[in-house]
């Protein structure tokens, strides 16, 4: 236990350091590349919860943020200014009415039932679902420097019902995966990651403390907007490969603790 805490410390310290040195900076779990953020940013938060990663990425860059938020009582949370802009939107593949799953524990309120069911059901309502690519239409957007897409198991419905075109407005895309709760999503996850590489984004997965999966924080950065300095492309290069090693190292020590539990 002791080894493994030790391991865990030096990784992050590797990780922060190489992510300082690269401008990348987490919010609330979710990493994004800072250098070309300013005032006329547009920043997507889908997922927003109660608003928090929009303030504080608003509040650091003066950025406008377009905060998403399905579940009624977290969306009412989330504090309108001049730079925040609220919506109240289940985003999914189809717009109008969805049946929404809520959760005891709100941030895992979802379209999903097993995602909603990891703390227990509290009821289902009915909420305004919305196509992203609608969501991006009726407020005119035409470029996006970051999109935030936390919304517990329904991105790959999200991705699969938006064009390239779309997908290609953003400068990078931070996602977090939901096969720590359902491990079914995993081809639809790697689906996305084909897709977006294909597309001309390459990303970077980043650990979480409460989840041995490798891909539930994942940062995806569009090489053709956003142009690295050389010296940030090798530290990038060094980031990705110290990542993928740690996150081998665990799954293997995660998988090791699974079978010593199977009966003989």
């Amino acid at each position: 236990m002791q080894f493994k805490k030790t391991i865990g410390k030096y990784r992050n310290y590797l990780i922060g350091s190489l992510c300082q040195k690269t401008n990348i900076v987490s919010y609330d779990d979710h990493h994004i590349y800072t250098s070309c953020l300013g005032r006329n940013s547009l920043v997507i938060d889908l997922g927003a919860y109660d608003g928090e990663f929009s303030s504080k990425v608003s509040s650091a860059f003066e950025c406008k943020c377009l905060a998403v938020e399905a579940l009624p009582s977290s969306y009412d949370k989330i504090i309108e200014s001049k730079l925040i802009k609220k919506f109240n939107y289940v985003i999914c593949k189809n717009n109008g009415p969805v049946n929404l799953y809520v959760s005891n524990q709100p941030t895992t309120t979802s379209i999903m039932k097993k995602i909603c069911e990891m703390h227990g059901t509290k009821e289902n309502i009915t909420a305004e679902g919305i196509n992203f690519e609608k969501f991006l239409e009726i407020n005119g957007v035409e470029d996006i420097d970051i999109l935030k897409a936390d919304i517990e198991g329904a991105e790959m419905e999200m991705f699969a019902s938006v064009s390239d075109k779309t997908i290609l407005k953003a400068k990078q895309i931070t996602i977090e995966f939901h096969t720590f709760i359902d491990c079914t999503m995993r081809g639809g996850v790697e689906a996305v990651k084909k897709r977006l590489k294909r597309l001309g984004f390459f990303y970077l997965t980043f650990p979480v403390s409460w989840s041995n999966e490798n891909d539930c924080d994942v940062l995806f950065i569009n090489k053709n907007k956003i142009k690295l300095t050389f010296k940030e492309k090798i530290y990038i290069f060094i980031l990705k490969y110290i990542s993928l090693r740690f996150n081998c190292i665990r799954k293997k020590a995660y998988q090791h603790r699974q079978n010593s539990c199977l009966p003989d």
